[in-house]
């Protein structure tokens, strides 16, 4: 049962990250209107959230493979 919540937790985060990473890339294809700064804030934003939808994901795959190798 925790294996499987942490899995469904997992995917679920994941997309939410991807929600975010989606937002950060829109706000960048309007790279012509930003200042340099703000252009480096998005992008350190978008690199994390794809680096924590990449975690979770990775989470969500290995609690899958433990429940199945346990059962």
């Amino acid at each position: 049962m925790l294996l499987s919540s942490l899995a469904a937790l997992g995917f679920l985060g994941s997309i939410l990250m991807m929600f975010r990473f989606s937002k950060y890339c829109r706000l960048l294809n309007k790279r012509w209107e930003l200042d340099r700064e703000t252009a480096d804030r998005y992008q350190a934003g978008a690199q994390r959230s794809l680096a924590a939808m990449g975690a979770l994901l990775g989470g969500c795959v290995a609690a899958i493979i433990l429940k199945a190798l346990i059962s």
